[in-house]
């Protein structure tokens, strides 16, 4: 049969990803080799396996004839039509699977030989994430695809059409044994639907042989149901009770399949049809309108209306009945009970054309591909960014480099304003209007650190530390910075931490969001991640040379809001939990108490709180004019 020309892709997808691979210049060449190889491995297995073919004959078999049959060629080419456009959809999606299993493998990767802290641990949990996700996007789209591949059958009711598309999944798709055995049995009911009680009962078994012994109670139920009924088609009563009786014990076993909805209906049709054989027609055209009217699914309750159409002819009700029987002839003639209401009058079923509408699905393959692109672009972006770096002009910043293992003392003063250092300084420092040099605070540096790392003077009287090897080749590798804040605008940086505060200064620690050491080195690399791994002894050597410092800055949203001006850009990224605390740490300062006990355990919690005013003692004029204008800014944000 011919096949979607959409299969080319899966090459071309195995020669990109390699492509891709090759081009980063890494080991994941054998990653993406290997996932070619793999699916060139199920290709081959799907389209050339003889073992498949001798299990599937009979299913072969039974689509040539179906294919050559005059009264079903349009059927089968309807189906065949159905099938091609399912399958389409099945190869963009598998193909989207394995991009997305790639890419988030290349994502893992790129993202371990990241400079930031943790970020192995980060790469493992958003590797784990993507696979989840992928996990759950494979499974909605296994559902949403069994469900599309049976609205012939169960929403247009064109069961040779959908048998034929049932079949072609089940012989040429690239599901799983599981998955073929159901498409298979749905092959049956179709043919079963359509009159051909042979043909479906030759589709049972063969599903039944392909499901093994690993089948659960609900398509043993389901199985034995078609065969029972295609058994009382052909006239085989002892056989059809048999599977009756099976039917029942199943049911014994199972008794949680008693709540599924379609086994109800048909426990509710087999109570109608036993009414009628044994000539009790009140009764059963009682039970069979509480079935018509209960059952709001025209697949179900087109059997039952033949037999309802029976029930009210043998009761004397020939114009219920002749409506019946028109209604019956709106559906298709695919089906037997509109074939046999044809000798009543003529099929007004408008045939259209199969469609597949999965909208859904198709929005989750927009969403599925644009986080492939975007991931991919991300990664190239990332990748060719670190191989230009070496080409970046440097500049010739003032700098300090050498081995620092500490920074020298200084006396205590006020902090006039920073000035370029000299060469041989050692010692973030400023200059006072003398012209003394002072240092601001104090660091210490670990032995290992001796020649690894370089220091420059940042504006305002921070520092940048950048390790060595990789500013002399590309003019950047910044391991940390230490910024002197007179605002909150230290609250918008990406990665920072606060080390310490003295009225309107807070001195923050910022760390760098991105790849900033030389990437083509390794030993450079695992160098720069090593240094990296130190700056927690840095951070707890840091003091700032006034009495009046405090360290507990991690305790605050603005721990500088009772002496610093704020800004309306310095609260546009937090929340409303986070205003709340900001506007209250203020009044905290001054040890009032608060009736919202949240809030109250919020601020029990912090070192620095000394809560004694009770909120209806505590006064107005405790605030400074600068505290009352901070707080009327941030309520005016909240």
């Amino acid at each position: 049969m011919k096949r979607s020309r959409l299969w080319f892709l899966y090459p071309v997808t195995g020669l990109f990803m390699i492509a891709f691979s090759l081009w980063m210049g890494t080991w994941y060449a054998a990653v993406s080799l290997l996932l070619t190889v793999a699916m060139g491995i199920m290709l081959l297995d799907n389209r050339f396996s003889k073992k498949r073919d001798r299990l599937l004959a009979p299913a072969i078999k039974l689509i040539h004839s179906l294919e050559s049959d005059d009264e079903t060629r349009s059927c089968f080419e309807e189906g065949k039509a159905y099938y091609l456009a399912m399958e389409r959809r099945s190869i963009i999606d598998t193909i989207l699977g394995l991009l997305f299993i790639w890419a988030s493998v290349l994502w893992a990767y790129e993202r371990l030989l990241r400079p930031d802290g943790g970020a192995g641990v980060g790469a493992v949990v958003g590797f784990l994430i993507a696979l989840i996700l992928f996990l759950v996007f494979n499974f909605l789209f296994r559902v949403c695809w069994q469900r599309v591949l049976l609205h012939p059958l169960i929403r247009d009711i064109r069961p040779v059409s959908a048998s034929v598309a049932c079949l072609l999944e089940g012989i040429y798709g690239l599901s799983i044994t599981r998955k073929r055995t159901v498409f298979m049995h749905n092959a049956a009911v179709g043919l079963y639907r359509s009159g051909r009680s042979e043909e479906a009962l030759v589709l049972c078994r063969l599903a039944r042989k392909m499901a093994g012994k690993h089948i659960g109670g609900l398509f043993l139920y389901l199985y034995s149901n078609t065969v029972a009924v295609c058994f009382r088609r052909l006239g085989e009563e002892a056989a059809a009770e048999r599977e009756e009786l099976r039917k029942e014990l199943i049911l014994e076993e199972n008794p949680l399949l008693l709540k599924n909805r379609d086994i109800q209906w048909n426990l509710q049709a087999g109570r109608f049809r036993c009414m009628l054989k044994e000539g009790r027609l009140t009764d059963a055209e009682e039970t069979g309108e509480d079935y018509l009217y209960s059952c709001n699914d025209d697949y179900h309750r087109l059997p039952v209306l033949e037999l309802m159409a029976e029930v009210k002819e043998k009761l004397g009700k020939t114009e219920e009945a002749s409506d019946i029987r028109k209604k019956l002839l709106t559906f298709s003639p695919e089906n037997r009970e509109v074939q046999n209401a044809m000798a009543y009058g003529p099929c007004t079923y408008s045939c259209e054309k199969l469609a597949v509408r999965d909208w859904t699905a198709s929005a989750f393959r927009v969403i599925y591909a644009v986080v492939i692109a975007i991931s991919l672009f991300m990664t190239a972006a990332k990748i060719s960014g670190a191989e230009q770096l070496s080409d970046v002009p440097q500049t010739a910043p003032s700098e300090i480099t050498g081995p620092m293992e500490r920074t020298p003392e200084a006396t205590q003063a006020p902090r006039p304003t920073a000035v370029p250092a000299p060469e041989d300084t050692e010692a973030p420092f400023i200059k006072d209007d003398s012209g003394k040099t002072i240092a601001e605070f104090t660091i210490l540096y670990p032995e290992a650190w001796n020649g690894l790392y370089v220091e420059k003077q940042l504006e305002g009287g921070g520092i940048l530390i950048c390790q060595k090897k990789s500013y002399d080749l590309n003019g950047d590798g910044a391991l940390f910075s230490i910024t002197i804040f007179e605002d909150g605008a230290y609250v918008n940086e990406p990665d920072y931490e606060i080390l310490g505060y003295d009225g309107s200064d807070v001195y923050v620690m910022k760390k760098p969001t991105d790849v900033t050491f030389y990437w083509e080195n390794e030993q450079i690399r695992h160098e720069y991640i090593n240094m990296q791994e130190d700056l927690s002894v840095i951070k707890s050597s840091f003091r700032i040379l006034f009495d009046s410092a405090e360290y507990d800055g991690n305790e605050y949203i603005f721990p500088n809001s009772s002496a610093a001006a704020l800004q309306e850009s310095d609260l546009l990224n937090l929340s409303a939990k986070q205003l709340r605390i900001a506007k209250n740490e203020i009044y905290a300062r001054h040890g009032r108490l608060f009736a919202d006990a949240e809030l109250q355990s919020y601020f029990n919690g912090c070192s620095w709180y000394r809560g004694r005013i009770e909120p209806d003692e505590f006064e107005e004029g405790l605030l400074s004019e600068q505290e009352k204008a901070n707080i009327s800014m941030i309520q005016s944000r909240q």
